[in-house]
């Protein structure tokens, strides 16, 4: 079994430690950015990165070239976002049904139960879900479609089995207009589409 990755940082400008040929450097929105180092493999699951990256082909391999601004994402969801795609980039996550049957906890990997249940959804309390919340628009802005499907698929799980006001309790949903920690995107999503909630 492969080893969880743990993600890397450089500093700027120099990026000591940064293979430019096998590597890239993302850079995070915070005031003072954070410099994550990752593998192009695993840059490139991200649509944004690899468009990016794409339009670069064929020129020597430099900072110039290989530091990617990533404008909507701070530092500390920027890792979590990096240590699942470098992890999947070698281990490629296996579909996930729709719509979704039984626990989600006993169709996806040791490592992405870890992620979900003990990371993004804070030792598995399904109300300290606001790390899940940042990682899944972080996916959906860098187009990392995997991702974005697992995270749906958590929240979809917290939701299973739950009447509408214990939903909205959980997610702090005050009335069906008004979205709680949803942007309303992700809430048709999740909700309106019921893409991975099976009927009763």
């Amino acid at each position: 079994m492969a080893a969880n990755p743990v993600a890397r940082t450089t500093t700027s400008p120099e990026y000591p430690g940064v293979d430019f040929e096998n590597e890239v450097v993302l850079q995070s929105n915070d005031a003072t950015p954070v410099f994550y180092v990752v593998s192009r493999k695993a840059a490139k699951m991200s649509n944004v990165i690899q468009d990016y990256l794409t339009e670069t082909e064929g020129q020597e391999k430099t900072a110039a070239n290989s530091v990617v601004p990533v404008p909507n994402v701070n530092g500390n969801v920027l890792k979590y976002v990096i240590e699942w795609i470098e992890y999947h980039c070698e281990n490629p996550m296996e579909e996930i049904d729709k719509p979704l049957r039984g626990r989600l906890q006993d169709w996806i990997c040791a490592f992405d139960n870890a992620y979900l249940y003990t990371d993004l959804i804070k030792n598995g309390d399904e109300r300290q879900h606001e790390l899940l919340m940042y990682v899944i628009m972080a996916a959906n802005f860098l187009g990392i479609k995997d991702l974005l499907e697992l995270t749906c698929a958590a929240v979809a799980n917290i939701m299973k089995g739950k009447t509408v006001s214990e939903e909205r309790d959980v997610f702090g949903l005050k009335n069906d207009t008004i979205y709680g920690d949803f942007t309303k995107e992700q809430y048709e999503r999740i909700v309106d589409e019921d893409q991975y909630i099976e009927d009763a």
